[in-house]
């Protein structure tokens, strides 16, 4: 028999970019698509393993589908002879997008995938519902900077990458801790790699485009990250309209340290981009179709009462006649949020067709807003 473990796995996808393909995976099927950008180095299957790390995935899916993913040349995505350019990690950002069929997002760009997340804002405002910026800066980084990450690629593989990115955890770590964060960076980039990844880093300088981006924009900083806080407020200057959040801490890792502040900011910026749905939708967890259906049955409310309200937005856009896409477009979620509800409604409701549907839409929700 199976470990149970095993079952629960995102599992791992590629996505097809002009020349490589791109690794992701998918958690929970909200009615918002949210995209974590990585940062410097990721592995999507170790870092799963990760409590810290899956806790903070799990908490982002119970309110949004979740698209994680290696940028080229890291975790199991593609390895390539040169770190990529700021031009092929939009582009690649574009591939996982269509890949997932996602129309619209809000991207959450954390570290080195702050300039990234602010490009693709910039070229595609159409697919970016919001933007979240976490730990992350517009500028290339100081020569003191430079010098404390030769110093960790020097010993790369032997789990340094503690000391800079989660020192609340490195002066308490185990040597089975430090052995597990070596194992990490072994597989989310070669030295090679993680050095051209560094000089890529250096040259970065999305600065020009800050007055550019026209999403609305949320920058997360803690005030003793790696990264200067001095960085995060140069962004929310630049950027207009900006919402700034800083917290107290001294890890880089957004999981890692006080994690729920961090998912309770963006759940509550995620909770503005929902648009027409209603407000609570983007503050509950997202309901199975069993538990909720036989809880409210039991109480006596009508069939209709069992839909999530996102759920009733859906069934009244299918009740005018909107196909799948139509509704994905209007309420600017995936295609594969819209199916994902309509699968749920039709378990909830024992319905057969979109026709019975529109029927019970007409005749229960005309109150609904």
């Amino acid at each position: 028999m199976r470990d149970s473990w095993l079952v629960a796995d995102p599992r791992t996808r590629y996505a097809r970019g002009e020349d490589v393909s791109i690794a992701y995976q998918v958690l929970g099927d909200g009615p918002l698509d949210l995209v974590i950008v990585p940062g410097f180095v990721s592995h999507l299957e170790i870092q799963w393993q990760s409590r810290p790390h899956r806790r903070f995935v799990e908490r982002l899916a119970e309110t949004a589908r979740v698209i994680r993913y290696d940028k080229r040349g890291t975790g199991l995505s593609d390895p390539v002879a040169s770190a990529p350019t700021l031009e092929q990690r939009v582009a690649d950002l574009r591939a996982v997008l269509d890949a997932v069929d996602c129309a619209r997002a809000l991207l959450l760009g954390y570290s080195d995938g702050g300039p990234t997340a602010i490009a693709f804002a910039v070229d595609a405002p159409e697919r970016t519902a919001r933007l979240v910026l976490y730990g992350t800066s517009a500028r290339p980084p100081p020569l003191w900077f430079r010098d404390r990450f030769r110093e960790l690629l020097a010993d790369w593989g032997q789990g340094a990458s503690l000391d800079v990115f989660a020192p609340s955890l490195a002066s308490e770590s185990s040597d089975l801790e430090r052995e597990a964060a070596g194992a990490f960076e072994r597989a989310g980039a070669s030295p090679a790699m993680a050095r051209a990844l560094l000089e890529a880093l250096v040259r970065t300088d999305v600065r020009r485009l800050l007055p550019r981006v026209s999403v609305p924009t949320l920058v997360i900083h803690r005030d003793r990250d790696v990264i200067p806080v001095d960085e995060a407020r140069y962004l929310a200057r630049r950027i207009s309209g900006a919402r700034y959040l800083e917290l107290s801490g001294v890890d880089h890792q957004p999981w890692i340290g006080d994690s729920e502040a961090v998912v309770r900011a963006i759940e509550e910026f995620a909770g503005d981009a929902l648009l027409s749905l209603p407000i609570e939708a983007a503050n509950r967890r997202q309901a199975g179709p069993g538990d909720e259906a036989v809880a409210q049955v039991a109480s006596g409310d009508s069939p209709w009462e069992t839909l999530t309200s996102a759920e009733r937005v859906v069934a009244m856009l299918v009740a005018e006649g909107l196909s799948n896409p139509q509704i994905a477009g209007r309420l600017f979620i995936s295609r594969h949020t819209v199916e994902a509800h309509l699968k749920h409604i039709f378990l909830k409701l024992d319905l057969g067709s979109r026709v019975e549907l529109a029927r019970i839409a007409v005749r229960d929700g005309g109150e609904d807003p």
